[in-house]
């Protein structure tokens, strides 16, 4: 996964595919996301802290919709994510 670039028209950061793996550096921020507990559940977070003197955006990963297709986005709006066992 990676962040996109922002869409002004739609005023909306969106995650898309196709994110560097393994590879930890200012180059490669907009790949860096977390798996955060979230009451008794877990959300994802872009919050990529691997840089001392990188200025980085962290807010969780939510849903946007738009003509009723689901986008993951950075939101306020939490998705909570739950993991079962298969």
């Amino acid at each position: 996964w990676k962040l996109d670039n922002f869409d002004a028209i739609l005023g909306q950061w969106f995650v898309k595919t196709g994110g560097i793996e393994g590879n930890l550096g200012p180059q490669t921020t907009i790949n860096w996301f977390r798996i955060e507990k979230f009451y008794g559940d877990y959300k994802l977070v872009f919050c990529p802290l691997v840089c001392k003197f990188c200025k980085v955006l962290c807010i969780d990963v939510g849903i946007f919709v738009n003509g009723g297709v689901w986008h993951l986005a950075l939101s306020d709006v939490t998705f909570n994510v739950t993991f079962l066992n298969g």
